[in-house]
């Protein structure tokens, strides 16, 4: 949870100003921190803590929602690039 969750929220709020007015902050989840895809179980620190980071981050769009910063949260998934090795997706 301190990795996963409060630490980047920390970050975020304490480097908050040194972005420019029309800058962008931005966060990087993970797609099993979403509640509905979370079909299969397992991995269940790991999916709350990521679903927190989610959660704070929608707080912190809310309370700074007079801000012009984009906001950006970021849900990479794994293996999706083509590989010059494997050439698949």
């Amino acid at each position: 949870m301190l990795t996963n969750a409060l630490s980047p929220m920390r970050v975020v709020e304490s480097l908050r100003s040194l972005v420019t007015p029309q800058g962008t902050i931005g966060i990087m989840s993970a797609r099993q921190g979403s509640i509905g895809f979370n079909t299969r179980g397992g991995q269940d620190v790991y999916r709350a803590s990521k679903s927190a980071l989610n959660q704070l981050m929608r707080c912190y769009a809310a309370r700074y929602a007079d801000s012009a910063h984009s906001l950006l949260l970021d849900l990479p998934r794994p293996y999706a690039h083509r590989t010059r090795r494997t050439g698949r997706h």
